[in-house]
C-alpha cells in the first residue's frame, strides 16, 4: 500500500497529469493563477472552500490541489465531514497537527476528470464554492483560515494548485472566519452587560457602567473674608455614588454632597473625589480669599480754637488700614487727614478704604467739634482814692474779656464784676480767671 508523502506528491502528480493529458492539455488556454479562500457558509457551523480562476476561465482537469486550515490549540474544535460540490475538485484531510499553539489539518485533491465534463467549470475571475467543511466541538469562538506559515512551509503543506499538471497557484485571501459570533460569554468585565463573541472572536459587552471622569470643581471665587464659598462640581460617567471635598473651613450640610457651601474658608486649593459603581476621580480648584477693607470705627475729635493741628486717622477707632482717603477735601497731611483748627471747617469727616473685589469699600467717620479758647481780656490797673466809691474792676480789664469769670484773691464782691470798695477791700492785684472748655 502506497502511503502519503507530502514532499514527493506534486511532482508525482505532475508527472502523471503530463502523460494523462498529453499534447491537447498543454495548448489548453489556463488562468494565469487560482487564488482561494475560507468563508462561513449559510449552514453557520461549516467553512466553505473557494477558488477563483483568474483571468480565464477553466474547464479542464485540476490535477492537484493542497491547502491548510489553522485554528487556535487553546480550545477545543473538530474539523469533521466534508461535502465535495464537484467530483472532479475533490479534497480530503489527513491528521490534524498540533504544534506552535495551532491546529493544521491539511487538505489534498486529485483528479483526473474533466471540470466541465462534470458540470462544474470555473468561470473567469469569479468565486466558486468547491466544498464545505462541518466544524464541531466549538465552545464559544474559535478563528479558522486557510494559511502558509513556517509550519506549512517546512512540512510541505502551503497552498498549491495544478491545472492540467501546471503549477497555478495564486494567493490565499487573508480574511479569517469565526465560528461562534454572537454566542454569549464573559469578558471579565462587571461593568458590562450582553457579552457576546464579535469580529475576531473577541467577548465584548456593553458598558452599564462608566467610571467618572473629566472631574471639574468651580467656586464663586474670589470671595471676600467672611463670605460663604460656594463649591460645585461637573463630571462625566455613570451616576455617581459619592462625593469627598477637602479643604478649609466649614462645609455645609457637609462635605459628602456634590455642591456644597463653606464658611471660614481660605485661600488656596479645594479639592473633590467622585465615586460611582464602578471607580472614581478627583478634581481640584483654587480659591482666593481677599481680606475686607477695614477703615476702623466711628470716632470724634475736640479741638481748641487755638489749638494745633491735629491727625484725624489717630482718633478713628479699631486698626483702620493705611491709605485710605478723607472726605470732604480739605484735610491735609493724606490718609492721615490733618485737621487745622481755625483754617478746616468742624463737621463730620468720612475715612475710605477701597476694597479688593468683591470686598466692598469700608467706611467710618470723624466728628469734628472745635471749642473757643477761654478770654480773660488783658491785663489793666486803676487808682482810686481811699474815701472813694465802690468800682467794678471788670471794666479795667482790656479786650473784651468774657462774663462769667471768678476774681483771687476772695474778697470783692459783684461776682464776675469784681467790685473793690476802698477802705474794706485790700489794694493788690487781683486775677480773673475764665474756665476753658477742653481741650
Amino acid at each position: 500500500m502506497m502511503k502519503f508523502n507530502p514532499r514527493n506528491w506534486k511532482g508525482l502528480i505532475l508527472g502523471l497529469s503530463s502523460t494523462l493529458l498529453g499534447i491537447g492539455s498543454a495548448m489548453a488556454q489556463n488562468p494565469t493563477s487560482v487564488d482561494i479562500d475560507l468563508v462561513q457558509n449559510s449552514n453557520l457551523s461549516r467553512l466553505e472552500v473557494r477558488v477563483r480562476a483568474n483571468g480565464q476561465m477553466f474547464g479542464d482537469v485540476m490535477s492537484a490541489l493542497t491547502f491548510t486550515v489553522r485554528s487556535s490549540a487553546s480550545a477545543p474544535d473538530s474539523l469533521a465531514s466534508r461535502v465535495v460540490s464537484c467530483i472532479g475538485s475533490p479534497f480530503t484531510p489527513v491528521a490534524t497537527v498540533v504544534t506552535g499553539g495551532f491546529k493544521y489539518r491539511t487538505y489534498n485533491g486529485f483528479s483526473s476528470d474533466l471540470l466541465s465534463d462534470d458540470g462544474c467549470p470555473w468561470p473567469a475571475d469569479t468565486w466558486v464554492t468547491i466544498g464545505t467543511i462541518l466544524v464541531t466541538n466549538v465552545t464559544g469562538c474559535k478563528t479558522f483560515q486557510i494559511v502558509n506559515d513556517a509550519y506549512t512551509a517546512g512540512n510541505n503543506r502551503n497552498y498549491f494548485v495544478s491545472l492540467g499538471g501546471i503549477n497555478k497557484t495564486g494567493v490565499i485571501e487573508p480574511t479569517a472566519v469565526d465560528i461562534g459570533l454572537g454566542a454569549t460569554c464573559d469578558d471579565g468585565n462587571a461593568n458590562t452587560t450582553g457579552d457576546v463573541y464579535t469580529a475576531n472572536c473577541v467577548c465584548a459587552g456593553t458598558q452599564s457602567c462608566t467610571p467618572p471622569s473629566a472631574v471639574v470643581p468651580t467656586s464663586n471665587s474670589p470671595i471676600c473674608a467672611g463670605s460663604t464659598l460656594n463649591l460645585n462640581v461637573t463630571f462625566s460617567g455613570s451616576t455617581a455614588t459619592g462625593f469627598l471635598w477637602t479643604g478649609t473651613g466649614t462645609f455645609s450640610p457637609s462635605n459628602t454632597v456634590q455642591n456644597p457651601t463653606v464658611t471660614g474658608a481660605a485661600g488656596g486649593t479645594y479639592g473633590v473625589t467622585v465615586t460611582n459603581a464602578c471607580g472614581n476621580a478627583s478634581g481640584n480648584t483654587s480659591v482666593t480669599v481677599n481680606q475686607a477693607a477695614n477703615a476702623g470705627s466711628n470716632g470724634t475729635k475736640v479741638f481748641c480754637s487755638n489749638g494745633a493741628a491735629a491727625n484725624l486717622f489717630s482718633s478713628l477707632g479699631g486698626s483702620p488700614a493705611a491709605g485710605g482717603t478723607w472726605t470732604p477735601a480739605g484735610l491735609t497731611g493724606g490718609s492721615l487727614g490733618t485737621f487745622t483748627p481755625g483754617t478746616n471747617t468742624a463737621q463730620t469727616y468720612t475715612y475710605t478704604v477701597t476694597g479688593t473685589a468683591p470686598c466692598a469699600n469700608a467706611t467710618a467717620t470723624v466728628a469734628v467739634t472745635v471749642n473757643q479758647a477761654a478770654n480773660a481780656g488783658g491785663n489793666g490797673s486803676i487808682t482810686l482814692c481811699s474815701s472813694g466809691a465802690p468800682v467794678n474792676l471788670f471794666s479795667s480789664l482790656g479786650g473784651s474779656p468774657s462774663a462769667g469769670g471768678t476774681w483771687t484773691p476772695a474778697g470783692l464782691t459783684g461776682g464776675s464784676l469784681g467790685t473793690f470798695t476802698p477802705g474794706t477791700n485790700t489794694a493788690q492785684t487781683y486775677t480773673y480767671t475764665v474756665t476753658g472748655t477742653a481741650p
